[in-house]
């Protein structure tokens, strides 16, 4: 514990302390007018506080008829709340498959906050007729304060709707007993929806709750909506046709930009995984499906970038952009500052694609997450890109989670195992992380494949059981 340095005698100083007297009663003085501003200080802001709150009252009740008006809206287009949840990057990854099907019966979700804002939420979902539960309506609330206190005086705490299964149709049972092989990654403490839906044993810091409240009741719109960064379909003949005039033709420029129009980096496509479209069927399949939004920007940019036989390229560009701005600061802080305008800044990035000769697929992307707003996406977009191509050269990437260090005799027998998994000409990439949180056992993500034998899990898992079966 380090101590307050000692103050030099000064000379001449009197011997007997009155100096550090005064001194003493000068810092005691200062103090007492410092704490005296901190009270005004406190006093302003908890009055700033209260005002923020009226405003924001009064702004939820202004917000509320459009709210309202949306809702009505969304009911027209099928699989609206669906998608958007397929689509949220956190939410995605507590869906399981069989969830999603039941979650095409979600005609309407809302958020209520309550009257004075601070004291909790409910969360309604709103069902049609559907094959799985009776109920019309599933609303977990949220009471974080003592002014919301549940009924037995409980704060903070959430309670959920109990789910009235149909015979058979129990998916948070039939899915916490589930093996996770063949499973989509999940990075949640929640193995499925319906098991957020149902824990309530954390609900200050529940995650999902808030991405739900924050950002996907806002504005689900950005959710719903995919990027199309399609190339459009052009007839080979004619392009072997014009190939030499497009090069000596005055307007060739011109041409060059329209092709690059093609990708529609301006449009964006509302599809579903329930449904099919055009761009949907004239995609190209990746290798590995890659989750979340930025598995939607790299699959499409994938697609893309087959097409035009361009994907080493557009590789070798993704590696040194990202090189560039992690070890760039201002260039890192410039790409995801909120300050500067989306269009300023995609434009900036398609000139600054031009100049170093990146394929046009990457020019594309670039001014795409630029005009919609999602640059700060960009690391983790590059990232899924780099596991698709992994995959795309008979690369297995696999992650592997412990509660501490393996021993190198562990590695080698848990890398033989893992091979198991290989087919043909396949190699194995292994990424290894401690988390001490895991208790022991460990969690692998291999490919499109997560197994979680973690003791944390497990513990969980019996939890729930005993508790659903009570």
């Amino acid at each position: 514990m380090s101590s307050v340095p000692k103050r030099p005698k000064l000379d001449g100083a009197p011997a007997d302390g009155n100096t550090s007297a005064g001194n003493n009663e000068e810092e005691s003085e200062a103090l007492e007018q410092i704490d005296a501003c901190q009270n005004e200080i406190d006093a302003l802001n908890e009055k700033a506080s209260e005002e923020i709150l009226k405003v924001e009252q009064k702004y939820n009740k202004l917000r509320k008829p459009c709210y309202e008006k949306r809702s009505e809206l969304v009911k027209r287009i099928p699989n609206f709340w669906v998608t958007s949840f397929i689509n949220h990057p956190q939410v995605s990854g507590i869906l399981d498959e069989e969830e999603e099907e039941c979650l095409h019966a979600l005609n309407k979700l809302e958020v209520e906050e309550f009257e004075d804002i601070k004291s909790g939420y409910r969360i309604n979902f709103h069902f049609d007729e559907n094959p799985y539960f009776e109920n019309k309506v599933l609303t977990k609330e949220f009471h974080l304060n003592s002014a919301a206190a549940t009924e037995n005086g409980e704060w903070p705490a959430s309670t959920s709707t109990p789910i009235k299964w149909k015979e058979g149709k129990n998916l948070l049972k039939q899915l916490l007993t589930k093996p996770y092989g063949n499973k989509k990654k999940r990075n949640s403490e929640y193995k499925t929806f319906f098991d957020w839906f149902s824990d309530n044993t954390d609900p200050v810091n529940d995650e999902i709750a808030e991405l739900i409240k924050d950002d996907l009741w806002p504005n689900p719109l950005q959710y719903y909506l995919v990027p199309d960064i399609e190339v459009e379909p052009e007839d080979e003949e004619d392009n072997e046709e014009n190939e030499d005039e497009d090069i000596d033709d005055e307007d060739g420029e011109g041409e060059e930009e329209d092709e690059d129009e093609g990708f529609t980096k301006n449009s964006l496509i509302p599809q579903s995984r329930a449904l099919s479209s055009t761009a949907a069927q004239a995609m190209v399949k990746p290798p590995l499906q890659v989750f979340g939004l930025e598995g939607r920007y790299a699959t499409a940019l994938y697609s893309a970038a087959t097409k035009l036989n361009q994907l080493d390229q557009v590789e070798k560009d993704l590696i040194a952009l990202q090189s560039t701005i992690r070890s760039d600061r201002k260039l890192r802080e410039s790409v995801t500052s909120p300050i500067i305008n989306k269009k300023v800044m995609g434009t900036a990035l398609k000139e600054a694609s031009e100049k170093l000769r990146f394929a046009p697929a990457t020019g594309n992307l670039l001014g795409l997450l630029a005009d919609n707003g999602r640059l700060k996406k960009l690391d983790t977009v590059i990232n899924a890109f780099r596991t698709i191509m992994a995959a795309h050269r008979g690369e297995v990437v696999c992650e592997v989670v412990t509660a501490k260090p393996l021993d190198s005799s562990q590695s080698k027998q848990l890398e033989g195992a893992l091979k198991s998994f290989l087919k043909g000409n396949e190699s194995l990439k292994i990424t290894s992380r401690v988390d001490p949180s895991i208790i022991g056992g460990l969690i692998v993500s291999i490919g499109d494949k997560y197994v979680d034998m973690s003791i944390a899990t497990k513990v969980k898992l019996y939890n729930d059981v005993i508790q659903t079966a009570a």
